[in-house]
């Protein structure tokens, strides 16, 4: 009796082992001179942002990509997808343009929607300072997306963007 209460009660200790913690994913960009990331992905759901360095000439005009990243199966909310900069310098920084989504019905609003069901690429519209350099900027993203039925919560976070000016050729 005694042997078949023990293994009992390890098989009762293995059932509440936890599980091993799931990774962050991480762009491969270059390190954040502040230590902040240059990706964002809460551990609980499934969504992550991505933005890589930027490299623009003296007093160039370009655009940073922040990639939406939605796995197979899921999909983002077009209308609580924000970027904001919250920090940039002496930067000339314009409104992130975010790409239009496709309309589905929402069973827990009960009416259409916009939704990314692909990653979808926000653009950021910048011009360089003419002093080279590298330079931080600090946005604030959030955004809320679901998997069938299951809504995650609304993430936000700051990102940081790396731009690199060379000089003028």
């Amino acid at each position: 009796m005694l042997t078949l209460a023990l293994l009992l009660l390890q098989g009762l200790s293995a059932c509440t082992t936890p599980a091993p913690p799931t990774s962050v994913q991480t762009a491969p960009a270059a390190k954040p001179v502040t230590g902040r990331p240059s990706a964002v992905r809460s551990e609980k759901n499934p969504f992550s942002v991505v933005v890589a360095p930027l490299t623009l000439q003296a007093g160039g005009v370009g655009q940073a990509e922040l990639v939406f990243k939605v796995p197979a199966g899921t999909y983002l909310y077009r209308e609580m997808a924000r970027v904001q900069v919250l920090e940039a310098g002496t930067l000339e920084i314009d409104a992130a343009d975010l790409p239009p989504g496709v309309m589905r019905f929402d069973e827990a609003f009960g009416r259409e929607r916009e939704v990314w069901e692909f990653d979808a690429i926000a653009m950021l519209p910048l011009t360089a300072p003419s002093q080279v350099g590298s330079y931080t900027v600090l946005l604030d993203v959030g955004y809320q997306g679901c998997r069938g039925g299951l809504c995650f919560m609304p993430v936000q976070s700051e990102l940081e963007l790396i731009l690199n000016v060379t000089e003028s050729q």
